[in-house]
């Protein structure tokens, strides 16, 4: 459990997004894949300051045009994509996928290389804090330019019946209470 949590917490915390606000190749999608409107069961966000893969650094034999080809180019800004739901064939293992692309593309549905993080996790939802309220969902490019202050994790080990929950703040977020962040959807209600 703790070594989950740790894990998820390196891979949200550095999320970014550019100050340009046409820059549509940085971004923070929270959303539920089912389309029904419930929780964000799949997060995908660019992020900066991820760690180089442990291949990577191990490789015996360091030749920088096999190492870019086999690990992709390590550092910079990185497309990480978290879901219980596999991107590709399903594999013969369930649990928590995630799918790591360097450098981002601007495309967060395809691309990088995926991987089981866990097989002990059966339940992972995500919801996103605006500095006044948690949202169960979240578009950097269709609602709000900003990255939510915190994201929940809320998830269910497989051999147990309960709900976990942690909080992960986002390090690069400008959200507060005194300047919370207002989805779209809310200014047009507003007067």
């Amino acid at each position: 459990r703790h070594q989950f949590e740790d894990q998820m917490r390196r891979l949200i915390e550095g999320a970014w997004l550019s100050p340009d606000a046409e820059d549509q190749a940085t971004y923070l999608y929270g959303v539920d894949s089912s389309g029904s409107g419930g929780f964000a069961d799949t997060l995908v966000i660019t992020a900066v300051g991820q760690p180089a893969n442990g291949g990577y650094l191990n490789e015996p034999e360091p030749e920088f045009e096999d190492l870019n080809d086999r690990f992709g180019p390590q550092g910079g800004l990185s497309e990480i994509m978290v879901s219980t739901l596999p991107v590709g064939d399903a594999p013969p293992v369930s649990g928590v996928f995630v799918r790591t692309q360097r450098p981002a593309d601007g495309d967060p549905s395809q691309g990088g290389y995926e991987s089981v993080l866990t097989e002990d996790v059966s339940d992972l939802r995500f919801e996103f804090f605006d500095g006044l309220d948690w949202q169960t969902e979240w578009d950097t490019v269709e609602l709000i330019r900003r990255l939510p202050s915190a994201v929940r994790v809320i998830y269910t080990l497989a051999e147990e019946q309960f709900e976990r929950t942690f909080v992960v703040g986002l390090i690069h977020s400008d959200v507060t209470p005194d300047d919370p962040a207002v989805l779209e959807t809310e200014e047009a209600l507003q007067p």
